[in-house]
């Protein structure tokens, strides 16, 4: 039998500690799970291991010009560095993490945008000479329990039992939200899909910001988060596009032990 193992950047981030806790969940696991620590990289050099896959999750998003050298680092120069330590030849799937900012016409001059897209150029390079597939997963906004980041969700649910006021700065916009649980789920099903893929992981609602904080605030005065189905677009040639039931207001009742 093949020795396979798992190989996670960013796995103490929230979607890296959500991948960790589902796969030490798991019965009967046929992958060793390694994370990859930047410093210790050279261990990488040489395996045990028959097959490689490689989940890419490590990344800063920011849209200040401020933190171009950030970005460069961590979302360009780190993937690098990993590639040029892991064994190639082994590497069967990489799983990396973009985002739907890459897709929107309007964040293209933005460097966060710029950073992902040219890690994915360098993929592509490295895939020309050996027969990896990539799977190029495009992600909307995530949330679920835990969430320490400072994100939608969390913000509100937090004003809320604080009672402190919360500013929404477009509280008609409506956003795709997906739950960091079923965005793992999809990760973990397709670690051995053998064609590479783009792939636009959104969910089957977009939700008004607004309404979100709404609900969260009425004590089921409303029924409901005011939502229309997802029919966004994008004109990347090639890009598939999945849309998970988020249940967020599911969600928000149990965070809320309502």
């Amino acid at each position: 039998m093949k020795k396979k193992a798992i190989l996670i950047s960013g796995s103490s981030g929230y979607i890296g500690t959500e991948l960790r806790s589902q796969l030490e969940k798991m019965q009967n696991l046929k992958y060793s799970t390694l994370r990859v620590d930047r410093n210790k990289l050279s261990k990488f050099n040489k395996t045990e291991y028959d097959e490689i896959y490689l989940i890419h999750l490590a990344g800063v998003f920011s849209l200040n010009s401020k933190d171009d050298d950030i970005l460069y680092n961590a979302n360009i120069s780190f993937g690098r560095e990993l590639l040029e330590n892991i064994e190639l030849n082994k590497l069967k799937n990489i799983t990396y993490t973009n985002s739907i900012y890459s897709l929107d016409e309007e964040y293209k001059n933005y460097f966060y945008t710029k950073s992902k897209n040219s890690f994915t150029k360098i993929i592509n390079s490295y895939k020309q000479q050996y027969s990896f597939n990539v799977q190029e997963l495009f992600v909307d906004n995530t949330f679920g329990l835990n969430d320490s980041r400072g994100k939608l969700i969390e913000s509100i649910i937090k004003s809320f039992k604080s009672d402190e006021p919360l500013k929404i700065e477009f509280p008609n916009k409506y956003i795709g939200l997906i739950n960091v649980v079923d965005l793992v789920n999809y990760i973990l099903e397709n670690i051995e899909k053998n064609t590479s893929s783009k792939v636009l992981i959104s969910s089957k609602y977009l939700y008004e910001i607004g309404s979100i904080n709404e609900f969260v605030k009425s004590n089921y005065k409303i029924n409901s988060i005011n939502k229309r189905m997802n029919s966004i677009k994008f004109k990347e040639p090639s890009l598939e596009v999945v849309k998970l039931d988020s249940k967020l207001e599911n969600f928000i009742n149990i965070e809320l032990g309502r």
